[in-house]
Formats: structure tokens, C-alpha cells, sequence
């Protein structure tokens, strides 16, 4: 029979409808499947972080115990948030004096002055953090300067840790501690009692890590609907069910050798000196992502701390497709990275390191999948069923998605009020409607993005390289179109 006639036979028809049938069927039981796996993993994460969290000191240990502790907070333009952000780790830290606060500036910020003077006016990040430090000599603050006039992040933290090793050269550089975070972070009471805590019966593991969580209380000052606070809530998932829950899982095991490669992030990530030197430092163009693709490849164990760090979300779409470039330029270059540090170290007998990439790119994209598979069931439904099972079909695989968006909300709303940092999360029909979903499609776009920047750069000194500007929230300033400080073009 002729192939043409063949495709427009009965049979073939019916066996075409039965094919979509299965595919329908297979996508709806798979989603469901990774929805309850994903809802498993965040319940878990929320139960093991309220439960553990609180850890108190029983009695202080010999100062000698504990490491010498460097805080590192790089800073572009945080001028509205100078003094919350300095009082917050300050009053954190303050009960231990082996913890020194670090702001690591950079030239970036005069370059940008003196080009765009028009956009950029009044005292510099460095000008008020000097002045906060001398109105609290108590606070054990310091500013570094780095001269570069690039200025990122990675950058500064490079040029931070040279200088602070360059200072404790006679110290024993395991017995130094350096801890990133964000200058808008906001690490939750116990979270340095927590980690030192780790010192009074055992010795931790060289790198812990603290998870950012997204819902930093400016979430709330954010306009509804809104892509960025839908995304943040989105990434809620993540950082419960993947990197609190299942990387807390990969650091108990006894051998994860063949597990997928983990990023560290920066945000929240305390680290040994020694074994930051042995990585190489602070990879020039990802602070934390690559470093943790290296820690990895290098064998270095790693635990989670239980206590949270509230980040802040970005304040718009533009600052939020900034950020999400600059992350995913991270995760995407799992490939890149394993080959040029196995090159660097060909000492180094990493177990499959391009499978153990793969499996993080697949781990990765398990949220973007269910928005995918979600598309390919619609689409095979109307193509294979009457319209009536088929629309019944689609409705019956949103509905579980909306559901378990629900009860990720519910979780963070739980979440936050049990570690007293209640956000309320008040959303609005449009945003339940596209909630589900939003956070999947951004994942789905990032790969097209990121093959964008490589091809073409798009960042330069009035973009703030990477700058992600803030809220005014923190300042005590609402929050409008008007008042948020001009990064330049996004």
C-alpha cells in the first residue's frame, strides 16, 4: 500500500488516536507524579528547617575553639540600604568576638559618578559605611576597596580574601571562615549561634551552607500582579525541596561521588580559607556557582545550615531578567567549568564529571519540565480526544498544579511565621491563575537568554555589571516608579 494512502487508512487513523492516548495519559500520570515528589520534598524541608533552626549555645566555648570569621558583604550602590543592612549583621554578630563584618567596595561606584553624574547624586556606599562604622566603633565593621573598575561581585570577593589571608598570614588558614552574603540578605537570629555552635563537640565540614530564601519581607511592598514576586514564590520550591532537602540528602550520604554537580550560593555560604585557596578562589565571572561545580569535582564535603536567609526579590521584571541572566550564565556553564578545571588540575580524578553535568542541568530543569510536559498533555489531548475529555483532561492537570502552587503559598506563609519573618503573600486572581506556571516558562526562556549573552554582551558600566537595583522598602520609603534609583538601561 502506498505510504500516502497508508497515513489516511482507518487504521491508521485509530492507531494514530491511540498513540496520542498514551502520550496524554503517560504526561498527566508523570506530571503527577513529580508534583508529589516536589510537595514531598518542601513539606520535608519546612519541617527539618522549623525544627532545627533554633539552636541555642549552652555555654560559650574558649574563644580559642572558635575560627576567626570574616562576613563578607560586597556593595554597588546600596545606599538606601546601608544602615538596615549594617545594624541587622551587627546585631547578629555582635555576641562574638572572633566575627569581623567586611564591606568590600569597589571603583565601579566612582567610575559610575563621574560618567552619569546626572543619575547618581549624594553620598557614595563607601561614604556611609565609613560613617556608620565610626558612629559604632562597638560593631566590628571594616570597609576594602577594591581598585578594579570592573567591580562585580566576584571581583571584590577575589580581592577581599587576598587582603584579609595577606593580614592573617600567621594564622592557620583552616582556622578562617569566610562567610558571603548579599547586602540585601538578611540571615535569620541564630544563624551564626548555629554554625558556631558546630564547634563546641565537632568540627564542621569545610564548607556549609546557609539557603536563600526569596520572600524577604519587601515581597510584600511589591505590585500585584507581578512577575518577580510570582518567580520568587516559584523558586520557594527549589530552595526547599532541592537545596535544603535533597542537597541536605547528598551531604549525609556516605559516597555521592556519581550525584549531580551542586552549585554553592553566594549567598549565605560560609567557607574554609584553605579550602577556598585549593578551589582556586572565587571564579572571576560566577562567585558562586562555579565555585561550587569545583568543590564537587574536588570531593570537598559540604552541610546546610537550618537556618534561613531571607533574600529580597527582584524589585521589577527588567532587575529580574538581570538577575536570572547572570545566574543561569552560572548553571550553564557546568560543561565548561569541569573542563577547564580538570585541565588546570589533571591530578585530579573526578568520578564522571560530565555525567554527574548532565544530571544537573536535568535536576535542574524539573520545574520547567511540568510546565512542558503540562503543554505537551493539552496539546495531544485536542489533538487525540473529543473536546469535552479533552478540555475535562486540561483543566483536571492545571488544577493539580494550582493546587500544589496553593499549598507551596500556604508553605511559606507557614514557613516564614514559625522563624518569625512573617510575609503575607497576598495574591491576586491573575497572579493564582498564571502562578503555577510563571516560574517553569522563565526556565524554559533562560537557555535562548543565555546563548543571547554569550553572543552578545549587554553589560557595561551603566548597567552596574550585573547590578540588580533595590527596594526602597528597607529605607522606610515606598516603593514606586518615581523614587527607585536609576540603574541605567535594563
Amino acid at each position: 500500500m502506498p505510504y500516502s494512502l497508508w497515513i489516511a487508512s482507518p487504521f491508521a487513523v485509530e492507531l494514530g488516536a491511540i498513540a496520542l492516548t498514551i502520550v496524554t495519559l503517560s504526561c498527566l500520570a508523570l506530571l503527577l507524579l513529580l508534583t508529589i515528589q516536589a510537595l514531598k520534598r518542601t513539606r520535608s524541608a519546612v519541617d527539618w528547617v522549623s525544627r532545627y533552626s533554633h539552636t541555642q549555645l549552652q555555654h560559650l566555648p574558649d574563644l580559642g575553639s572558635y575560627p576567626r570569621l570574616f562576613v563578607l558583604l560586597p556593595a554597588l550602590e546600596e545606599q538606601a540600604i546601608v544602615p538596615a543592612t549594617l545594624d541587622h549583621f551587627s546585631r547578629l554578630t555582635s555576641p562574638f568576638l572572633c566575627i569581623e563584618i567586611v564591606v568590600v567596595t569597589s571603583n565601579l561606584e566612582n567610575v559610575r559618578r563621574e560618567q552619569f553624574a546626572t543619575q547618581i547624586s549624594g553620598p557614595t556606599t563607601a561614604n556611609l559605611v565609613d560613617a556608620w562604622a565610626a558612629q559604632n566603633p562597638a560593631a566590628r565593621v571594616r570597609r576594602l576597596h577594591d581598585p578594579d573598575f570592573g567591580g562585580s561581585k566576584a571581583t571584590k570577593l577575589a580581592f577581599a580574601t587576598s587582603v584579609l589571608l595577606n593580614t592573617e598570614s600567621k594564622s592557620d588558614s583552616s582556622r578562617i571562615v569566610f562567610a558571603v552574603y548579599d547586602f540585601d540578605s538578611r540571615p535569620s537570629a541564630n544563624t551564626f549561634t548555629e554554625y558556631l555552635a558546630r564547634f563546641n563537640s565537632e568540627i564542621p565540614a569545610p564548607v556549609v551552607q546557609q539557603v536563600p530564601h526569596p520572600i524577604g519581607m519587601e515581597i510584600d511592598a511589591l505590585r500585584s500582579p507581578s512577575l518577580s514576586r510570582l518567580f520568587a514564590i516559584g523558586h520557594l520550591e527549589r530552595s526547599l525541596g532541592l537545596e535544603t532537602h535533597h542537597y541536605r540528602e547528598v551531604d549525609a550520604a556516605s559516597v555521592h561521588t556519581h550525584r549531580a554537580l551542586r552549585g554553592c550560593m553566594g549567598a549565605g555560604l560560609f567557607i574554609r580559607a584553605d579550602t577556598l585557596m585549593m578551589a582556586g578562589n572565587f571564579p572571576p565571572d560566577s562567585d558562586d556557582i562555579r565555585l561550587g561545580y569545583r568543590l564537587d569535582l574536588l570531593g570537598i564535603k559540604r552541610e546546610t545550615l537550618a537556618s534561613p536567609n531571607w533574600v529580597q526579590p527582584p524589585p521589577n521584571i527588567f532587575a529580574l531578567f538581570k538577575q536570572l541572566r547572570r545566574i543561569y550564565g552560572g548553571v550553564y556553564s557546568s560543561f565548561t567549568e569541569v573542563r577547564l578545571f580538570l585541565t588546570a588540575n589533571p591530578h585530579l580524578r573526578a568520578s564522571t564529571p560530565f555525567a554527574r553535568a548532565v544530571r544537573r542541568h536535568v535536576q535542574d530543569a524539573a520545574i520547567g519540565g511540568r510546565t512542558c510536559l503540562f503543554g505537551l498533555l493539552v496539546a495531544t489531548a485536542y489533538a487525540g480526544q473529543p473536546i469535552s475529555i479533552a478540555t475535562a483532561l486540561s483543566f483536571f492537570a492545571w488544577g493539580t498544579q494550582a493546587f500544589a502552587f496553593y499549598l507551596v503559598v500556604t508553605q511559606a506563609r507557614k514557613f516564614s511565621i514559625r522563624l518569625n519573618h512573617p510575609v503575607q503573600l497576598r495574591l491576586s486572581p491573575c497572579e493564582w491563575l498564571l502562578g503555577p506556571f510563571v516560574r517553569g516558562a522563565l526556565q524554559m526562556i533562560f537557555p535562548i537568554s543565555y546563548i543571547g549573552g554569550r553572543l552578545w554582551a549587554r553589560e557595561d558600566i551603566r548597567t552596574g555589571i550585573g547590578k540588580t537595583p533595590r527596594l526602597f522598602a528597607a529605607a522606610g520609603q515606598p516603593f514606586n516608579a518615581t523614587n527607585r534609583r536609576n540603574d541605567g538601561p535594563e
